[in-house]
């Protein structure tokens, strides 16, 4: 099937409309501001929960609707509750531009909200799909598709370092404790001894204000695993599973402090466990529909062991993992194809084999770096940039003079502030294969070096013994 075709449902639902996107961020959204206007949109107001880091998309207006939050998981929360925290002025500035409320509102991957102001939000994410990625009951769901998992128990917090003394079976290798809920970013994972094990579920249940779930005031326990934390995206269409390719998610150390930061599609994992991945992802899939109807993304996150891969959580929508995706191409981008999904938007055009001969070999012929770290504050000098070259599994500043990979910046962000990096290998290759654990490590490192960010000294840990 060709690109045209694809985009020809997109073409009849945006094509010639105001277009409202909702974000979490609204700077950098240029990619789905572009995506937006391929398609035939007329003007563009994007509603984001803050400015964010970046440069400000040209041509659109904007409704900010602030929260103060302190994490990655905040963030989550605050975006999923975008529209409920909108005041009597957001309205009316949402009205002002959209006076006859017929603008196309376009959902995003965490706003549950079926409409904003009277018009209803194409592919809002369903509270359903929702429930079912919380970190205390995800199991049961892996489980009923036949997908391994590691050694677990989900209790109270009081019960917490009994359960962690079984599970660890006095290897001294700790354990992983993960609070019940929908929660992102590794805010609410900690890795601690056994011993520990209680004070830190005390801890972490009630942890995040505005947390949602079924498993709230639980917590899950496991014995910690080595290995390279590897995720499965996939897209469920209305007559099967498409599934994408696998995404590294970055998890850098600081002792046993685990710090999420970012994703990359540089990693190859070996191929019998990529098949074990691609497989977990097609019975998972078929699983959520049964159960809710699903439609649309989801990912599998785990980690690949010298034993193969043991899955952790999923997440039921378009997670961090399908930013990966390239854009620029001439498919409809992820974003849009997951509102034609969920909306059912012609299930004759977006098959599981189209759109997966569609997705999947742009993924595979354009490989990405996206690291992202969190800081408490500001930079103390604003907003800055340097374009990097990446050499092996370390980055250093381009030459005025030859082609970098991309750029790494520091900038404000509703938590205080953020370290990125974009680094893609469509103009000079990356070494492809080992993970991109150590590279991302560097660049924090080449950031706390430049703008004194806090984000040296990070280890990549399991990333370093690599698998093949």
């Amino acid at each position: 099937m060709d690109a045209a075709t694809l985009r020809g449902p997109i073409d009849g639902l945006v094509g010639g409309r105001d277009v409202v996107i909702t974000t979490h961020a609204v700077r950098g959204m240029q990619p789905t501001v572009d995506a937006v206007r391929a398609h035939g949109a007329e003007r563009i107001l994007v509603l984001g929960g803050t400015e964010g880091t970046g440069d400000w998309p040209a041509g659109i207006e904007a409704v900010v609707v602030p929260a103060t939050v302190r994490s990655m998981t905040e963030e989550v929360l605050a975006l999923e509750s975008l529209v409920e925290r909108m005041t009597p002025e957001h309205h009316a500035a949402l009205d002002a531009w959209d006076p006859d409320r017929t603008a196309l509102v376009l959902g995003n991957p965490l706003t549950t909200a079926p409409e904003v102001g009277g018009r209803p939000i194409a592919g809002h994410r369903r509270v359903a799909s929702a429930d079912l990625e919380d970190k205390a009951t995800v199991d049961e769901l892996l489980d009923a598709a036949g997908v391994a998992t590691p050694p677990h128990e989900v209790v109270r917090p009081g019960e917490a370092t009994p359960a962690a003394a079984r599970l660890e079976q006095g290897r001294q290798q700790g354990v992983v404790i993960s609070a019940g809920g929908r929660n992102g970013g590794a805010d609410g994972v900690r890795w601690v001894g056994v011993g520990d094990a209680r004070e830190m579920a005390n801890e972490l249940v009630g942890a995040f204000e505005g947390a949602r779930g079924p498993g709230l005031g639980l917590v899950r326990v496991a014995p910690f695993v080595e290995g390279t934390p590897c995720s499965i995206g996939a897209l469920v269409t209305g007559d099967g599973v498409a599934v994408l390719r696998p995404v590294e998610n970055i998890t850098l150390r600081r002792g046993r402090r685990l710090v999420y930061s970012g994703l990359s599609t540089v990693y190859d994992p070996p191929a019998a466990v990529r098949d074990e991945m691609e497989a977990a992802a097609r019975r998972v899939g078929e699983e959520l529909r049964r159960r809710v109807d699903h439609r649309g993304g989801f990912a599998i996150d785990g980690i690949v062991t010298p034993d193969g891969w043991l899955a952790t959580e999923v997440n039921t929508r378009l997670s961090g993992g399908f930013a990966t995706q390239p854009t620029g191409g001439d498919e409809p981008s992820v974003a849009l194809l997951q509102v034609a999904l969920l909306e059912r938007i012609d299930d004759a055009t977006y098959t599981a084999a189209a759109v997966e001969a569609a997705y999947r070999p742009a993924a595979e012929a354009v490989r990405c770096v996206r690291v992202a770290r969190i800081l408490d504050a500001p930079p103390a000098g604003g907003p800055a940039s340097v374009a990097v070259v990446v050499e092996g599994r370390t980055a250093r500043p381009a030459r005025p003079d030859e082609e970098s990979h991309g750029l790494l910046r520091v900038g404000e962000a509703a938590t205080g502030g953020v370290v990125l990096a974009r680094l893609t290998d469509d103009a000079r290759p990356l070494d492809l294969g080992p993970p991109a654990a150590p590279l991302a490590a560097s660049l924090l490192d080449l950031a706390d070096q430049l703008w004194g960010t806090g984000t040296g000294g990070l280890s990549a840990g399991g990333a370093e013994q690599v698998i093949r």
